[in-house]
């Protein structure tokens, strides 16, 4: 009786806790970044399609609805004042963005039907992903521990600061993340191969990169999940559509490619997006790449003016991955083959995405930070269950 009374006021304190963080969560101050501009340019644009119209509608609002010293911010200096100044030189910066679809669309949607200011909607849907994800790792957890502990456990987890920072972020990350974490739990915890496919192709309408992960982790389960993968055929399928899905968004995105992006990320910004040759510069690259690793801080963090941007923590996370696939491989356990997958599936995915993008923010990896303490919460209930069945007595994890 009393253990049952301090477990329901553990969850009771838990879900107190939850709504407060919703309440804090709706109100936490936006980050009135340039991204935000691009995203409201891209919902005007889904109801307009005169550029000249829609470029001045965005400053328009942007004016009205961001406060004076932040708007002052993002028209004048540099390429800023440029694409403010010049709508071609505005719309041809809008293909970086542009195959943010599924982020997009509904701002224009909570914009039209709602009357949901287009700036608060940048930032709202984040705000709301991070309450979904928040759900679905309380969810994850209690497969392992049971409500009583799960919903804690799930909770408390999603409040990790490399979450709860990007609440005010005018940016499709955190959506992205909940997505493709969601995909990845039907996937590899309930085995429902369809819907967690799905998922995880569709985050491909707001994460383009997202494909990079969906073609590693269909031949990760080809490789190591013998016992219970997907067919052959439904793998096959997966990737093609995945790689259908990716290069359609890219057609509609108008995308200059991978090398642009990287130049006007690490080298220069360009006014003309479109004048920068497709072709990858070596030198150039390498160059950044060893400025990168030397860049990487012994402090353990990335400060910028704005704030805390990344950490470290990524290299912390390859440890446990590769702890991770050791002990499952030690298990001996055929069943794990799909964790396994898991693990060398994230490792390689993000080791790609850094080798095109070497920058260590921690919104890139915020699926990585989700996935793996609730994979290492399953696979010790699933050896600890293992045990109870060898043993005919019931063991508590601890």
């Amino acid at each position: 009786m009393q253990k049952r009374l301090a477990l329901g006021a553990i969850a009771l304190l838990c879900a107190l806790f939850a709504v407060r963080s919703v309440q804090r969560a709706s109100v936490a101050p936006p980050l009135y970044n340039w991204d935000m501009t691009c995203y409201v340019a891209l919902a005007i644009a889904w109801g307009e399609s005169d550029p000249e119209l829609i470029h001045r509608r965005t400053y328009e609002t942007l004016q009205a609805e961001v406060p004076e010293e932040h708007y002052r911010a993002i028209i004048t200096g540099g390429v800023k004042q440029s694409r403010y100044e010049d709508p071609v030189a505005f719309h041809e910066h809008l293909a970086f963005y542009r195959a943010r679809i599924l982020y997009t669309y509904p701002i224009y949607l909570l914009n039209r039907f709602f009357d949901v200011p287009l700036t608060s909607a940048t930032w709202g849907i984040s705000r709301a992903a991070w309450f979904g994800l928040a759900c679905l790792m309380a969810i994850w957890a209690a497969g392992s521990l049971g409500w009583f502990w799960g919903l804690p456990v799930g909770t408390l987890l999603a409040h990790a600061p490399w979450f709860v920072s990007h609440l005010g972020f005018s940016s499709p990350d955190l959506q992205a993340t909940l997505l493709t974490c969601l995909g990845l739990y039907f996937l590899i915890e309930r085995r429902k191969d369809i819907v967690g496919a799905a998922l995880l192709t569709a985050t491909i309408a707001i994460r383009p990169d997202t494909v990079i992960l969906a073609l590693v982790l269909a031949a990760a389960l080809w490789f190591f999940d013998r016992e219970s993968r997907p067919s052959n055929r439904f793998l096959l399928i997966w990737s093609v559509g995945s790689v259908i899905a990716y290069v359609a968004v890219s057609k509609y995105a108008g995308a200059y490619g991978w090398w642009p992006l990287f130049w006007i990320s690490f080298i220069k910004k360009e006014v003309f997006p479109s004048e920068i040759p497709g072709t990858p510069n070596w030198t150039y690259y390498f160059k950044v790449v060893q400025q990168k690793l030397l860049e990487i801080p012994h402090s353990g963090y990335y400060t910028l003016q704005r704030g805390v941007t990344g950490s470290t923590l990524p290299l912390a996370f390859v440890g446990l991955l590769m702890a991770g696939y050791e002990v499952v491989r030690r298990s001996g356990n055929a069943a794990f083959g799909r964790y396994s997958a898991l693990f060398v599936a994230l490792g390689l995915t993000y080791g790609v995405r850094w080798i095109l993008f070497p920058q260590l923010w921690d919104r890139f990896f915020a699926v990585l930070y989700a996935c793996v303490p609730l994979v290492f919460l399953s696979i010790a209930a699933e050896l600890s269950a293992r045990q109870e069945k060898m043993s005919g007595e019931p063991v508590e994890m601890s």
